[in-house]
Formats: C-alpha cells, sequence, structure tokens
C-alpha cells in the first residue's frame, strides 16, 4: 500500500445511526481524544440528528451521506430495489472518499460495514469494520464473513466472543484485533443516589435490585421476575428496578412481562422504569446489578455499574465471562435458571460488608482496563500501522484476564 500523501491521512468513518446510542457515544469519546496531527478524521453518516451536533461541537468534519435502511419486507417489488439502493450508496461514499482523499475506512455497525467496505474497494483504500455483535449461524453470519473475507485489511472486535464468530474462517481470523470498549463518561459512586430513591420510593428498601437493557427475549428480564419471590420471602422489602425501552421488544412481548408481573402478585415490588438518559444515578441507586442476557456480545452495563462501585451478577455466558470475576466483582450464574439468580442476590444481601467490597474491586478493574485513553490508543495504533507500515502487520495487543 502506497504511503498516504494527504497530511495528516484522512480516516473516513461511516456510522448509519444519526443519533447517540452506546456506539455513537463510544465514538465522540474517543475523537475528543484522537490525535488529529496523526489522522484527520471525517465522518458520514445519514441524516441530521444528534451525532452530527455532537461533532460538530468537538470540530470533527462531518459530511450528511444518504443511506437506504434496507427494513425487512415481503415486498418483492421493494426487496428487488435494495441492489440499486445499496449500489447508490456505496458510489456516494466512494465519491466523498475520492473528493477527501481518504487514506482508511473504518464502519461502526452492520449496514455501514456493507457500505464502507464496498466504497473502499472501489477506491482502492484498506477497510477497517469494529464488529460489535454477535451472530448465531446463519446467512447474515455466512454473509458477513464473506464481506470480511473480500474487504477487511483488520477486523476488530468487542469480546473474545465476537472474536469466535471467525473461528471457522481462516481468511478472517488473522485479521482480527481485540479492543474492548471503554467505560463512557459519567458513571461512578460520585452519582448521588438521592433523586431515584425519592422518586420510586426505596427509603428503607434492601436490597435494591437492577437491571439495565432493552426488553427483549434474548435478555431475559422474566428470570429476574421469576426470581424475585424467592428474594421476597426473606427480604419482604426488596425492590426490583427493570430499566430500559420497549422498542426491540417482539410484539407482545412487554405485555407478557407486566401480566408475569402480576401473576406473581409483585406490582408493589417490580417497576419498569422505561428507557432513561440519567441511568448513571440508577447504578448507585442499586444494591447490585443483574444482568440475565442468553448471550452479551460483551456487556457495557456490567462497566457501568462496575464503575458506580456496584456488585454484577451476570449469566456465565460470552462477554460476562470477560468481564465479572466471579466472587470478586461479582457472580457468574446459569442462563435461564430464576433459582440462581436468586441465590447470588441472597448471597450479597446476606453479606453487605463482602459485597461493598466486591464493588470497589469492580471499581478499580474497570479503571485498569476499560479507560477511554486505553482505547484511543489501541484504535490509533491499529491504524497507524495501517497508515505509517509498509508491510500492515498489526500485532494484536490484546488485553490479557488473569489466568489466561
Amino acid at each position: 500500500m502506497p504511503v498516504p500523501t494527504y497530511n495528516p491521512p484522512a480516516v473516513l468513518i461511516v456510522d448509519t445511526c444519526p443519533e447517540m446510542s452506546g456506539a455513537e457515544v463510544t465514538l465522540v469519546a474517543m475523537l475528543k481524544k484522537w490525535d488529529q496531527s496523526r489522522f484527520h478524521p471525517i465522518v458520514a453518516i445519514p441524516a441530521i440528528g444528534t451525532l452530527p451536533q455532537q461533532l460538530a461541537g468537538i470540530g470533527v468534519e462531518t459530511h450528511i451521506v444518504p443511506m437506504d435502511p434496507l427494513v425487512k419486507t415481503r415486498n418483492l417489488l421493494k426487496a428487488s430495489g435494495y441492489p440499486w439502493a445499496v449500489f447508490s450508496t456505496v458510489r456516494r461514499l466512494a465519491r466523498l472518499a475520492e473528493e477527501r482523499h481518504v487514506s482508511l475506512m473504518h464502519t461502526n455497525s452492520l449496514r455501514a460495514h456493507l457500505y464502507g467496505l464496498l466504497a473502499a474497494k472501489l477506491v482502492g483504500v484498506p477497510a477497517v469494520p469494529y464488529l460489535h455483535d454477535l451472530y448465531p449461524d446463519g446467512w447474515v453470519r455466512r454473509g458477513l464473513i464473506s464481506l470480511f473475507e473480500f474487504g477487511a485489511v483488520r477486523i476488530i472486535v468487542n469480546s473474545r466472543a465476537v472474536q469466535a464468530t471467525f473461528d471457522d474462517a481462516p481468511r478472517c481470523r488473522d485479521k482480527v484485533a481485540l479492543i474492548y470498549p471503554p467505560l463512557d463518561e459519567g458513571f461512578g459512586p460520585a452519582n448521588s443516589p438521592e433523586k431515584v430513591q425519592a422518586e420510586f420510593g426505596l427509603e428503607g428498601c434492601y436490597p435494591v435490585v437492577g437491571l439495565v437493557a432493552h426488553l427483549h427475549p434474548m435478555k431475559r428480564p422474566e428470570d429476574l421476575i421469576q426470581a424475585a419471590p424467592l428474594v421476597l420471602a426473606e427480604y419482604p422489602l426488596a425492590r426490583f428496578l427493570i430499566v430500559g425501552g420497549t422498542h426491540a421488544a417482539p410484539p407482545g412481548y412487554f405485555e407478557d412481562l407486566v401480566q408475569l408481573v402480576a401473576d406473581l402478585g409483585l406490582r408493589e415490588q417490580v417497576t419498569f422504569v422505561g428507557f432513561r438518559h440519567d441511568v448513571a444515578e440508577f447504578y448507585t441507586a442499586f444494591d447490585m446489578l443483574v444482568l440475565t442476557s442468553l448471550g452479551e456480545p460483551f456487556g457495557k452495563v456490567l462497566i457501568e455499574a462496575m464503575a458506580s462501585e456496584t456488585p454484577v451478577i451476570g449469566t456465565a455466558l460470552a462477554g460476562p465471562l470477560e468481564i465479572i470475576q466471579h466472587g470478586v466483582t461479582g457472580f457468574l450464574i446459569p442462563p435461564c435458571d430464576p433459582a440462581a439468580v436468586a441465590d447470588a442476590i441472597l448471597d450479597l444481601a446476606r453479606h453487605p460488608e463482602q459485597a461493598k467490597a466486591m464493588g470497589r474491586a469492580g471499581r478499580q478493574w474497570v479503571k485498569d482496563r476499560f479507560s477511554i485513553e486505553r482505547y484511543t490508543a489501541s484504535m490509533e495504533s491499529l491504524f497507524g500501522e495501517l497508515l505509517y507500515s509498509s508491510d500492515l502487520q498489526y500485532q494484536d495487543q490484546v488485553d490479557r484476564l488473569p489466568g489466561q
């Protein structure tokens, strides 16, 4: 690959979400720390929203590039237009890359990978996707692997669980670099719990157990709901707050959860909070956080809670295995097991000093491993190797866990 003539070399970041969500918060935080004497960042997004407002506030060059959402449809006429929609977006991105003398393309979501990697091939620049999600065996996973084999020079993943996507794909496997996501700003024990305690009448309640997640069958909030009577039998003043929006829920799922709460007689003890922007204040109001998911690619709510000195309970699957030190920062439990959820809650509730020690250990663990400075340095190192090294040999500096 030729040494870039643009000084500093331009990196085009393709993001298909114009609003601020998890990946976008991380993107803005990284660009605040980015060494712009080494890389000139340019961001392409599909529409006006809160993301371009944030980017403008930190002086990052941003371009609106319409990107078809490719919504699933059974309408054959509409589906037949997808290839043209993809081609149009790819051509727009390629034109932008040529006009701005882009030296590298970085993509941040499933549709961004499709558009960005094809555009990068069209203009002959390297592409580096960041894969955040788990994809079960099926056509989406096979298509993703084929796309990365074709168009990616490196593949960033956010956990070993996601890295396993490429275990049986030798043409991708050697391209993978593990870079854990960072903790976002604003999470810590200094956040006051008083507002949340007052809003939900938590004074005198113990334990206060929280679950933070979009409501979806993969998150298994029903396991916490079914564990609640077992906890209440010993701690009748326990409260359970389920924080998260319902936009990802299949039709009728949220209603089924509400009915389950009613059937178990838990209307006073279990509260569906909904989506909240002030979630950092909930972590300090919780005595513990529970994540009952069937498969987290990473599990960012775990590090948010740990940064707040809140002990955590998570299922022993995928991402949480890389975050929770069992018995040190929290507990790992089997999935789909309400009795195990209850046992872990009761263990922490019965031993408050141990729970506090776990919270302190969790905060130190997060501080050491998931800082925005460490994340940004890892991203800059990878991009620097690609842009300033002729052999493209990036040596992945994987974060080592105890015993590994």
